[in-house]
C-alpha cells in the first residue's frame, strides 16, 4: 500500500497565533502518522508555522501560488518565495478559486508547471467534471525523477451541504481518475 497523505487547506479560518497554535498541536500527531502530513496555513502564516515545523515530520504547502517567478504582479505570491520559506506543496485549481475567482483550467495549466518547474508539488484540486479538468490541467504536461503531481477529488455537491462522499463514491472515483490519467499521461509515472 502507498504512503497515506494527509492534507489540511487552512483556508482563512485561522489567525497567525492560533495556526501557530495549531502547528505545534500537530507535530506530536505526525510522528505516529505512517505517512505524511502536510498542512497549508493562509500566506501571513507560512513563516511563522515554518518556524515552528522546521525540524518535524510535518510539511508545509501553500494555498496558491502565482504562474511567474518574479515579476511586477501585485498581490500575487511567487513560487521562489514560497519554496524560501519552507513549502514543498502548493494547492492548485481548488473549487472556490475556480468559482470564485473565475480561474481557468488554462490558469491552472501555467500554474502546475511553474510548480514542476520549482521542484514543488503541485496538489492539483478536480471536481465532478474532473476528466474534463485533468486533461487541461495537464495538458502538456512532463513529470521528471522524484516529481509528482497529487490529485485531490473535491465533489462539489458536498462542499458546504452537510452531505459526506461515502467511501464507495471515494473509490468509484479515484479509479476512474486513475483511467483518464492513464490515458492522458505516460503510464510509467504512475507507482504500482
Amino acid at each position: 500500500m502507498k504512503n497515506k497523505i494527509i492534507i489540511g487547506n487552512w483556508k482563512m479560518k485561522l489567525s497567525v497565533k492560533e495556526s501557530v497554535e495549531l502547528a505545534k498541536k500537530l507535530q506530536d500527531k505526525s510522528i505516529k502518522l505512517n505517512g505524511e502530513m502536510v498542512i497549508c496555513p493562509d500566506f501571513v502564516s507560512l513563516i511563522p508555522v515554518a518556524k515552528v515545523i522546521k525540524k518535524n515530520k510535518v510539511k508545509l504547502g501553500a494555498q496558491d501560488m502565482f504562474y511567474e517567478n518574479n515579476g511586477a504582479y501585485t498581490g500575487e505570491v511567487s513560487p521562489i518565495n514560497l519554496k524560501s520559506v519552507g513549502c514543498e506543496y502548493v494547492i492548485i485549481g481548488h473549487s472556490e478559486r475556480r468559482q470564485y475567482l473565475k480561474e481557468t483550467d488554462e490558469l491552472i495549466n501555467r500554474k502546475v508547471k511553474k510548480c514542476l518547474e520549482n521542484k514543488l508539488t503541485p496538489i492539483l484540486c478536480v471536481s465532478d467534471d474532473f476528466a474534463k479538468q485533468l486533461k487541461l490541467d495537464l495538458k502538456n504536461i512532463r513529470i521528471f525523477d522524484k516529481q509528482r503531481i497529487i490529485v485531490a477529488y473535491e465533489p462539489l455537491w458536498a462542499i458546504g451541504t452537510g452531505k459526506v462522499i461515502t467511501r464507495e463514491q471515494v473509490l468509484k472515483t479515484h479509479q476512474k481518475i486513475k483511467e483518464v490519467l492513464e490515458k492522458i499521461m505516460s503510464p510509467k509515472i504512475f507507482k504500482k
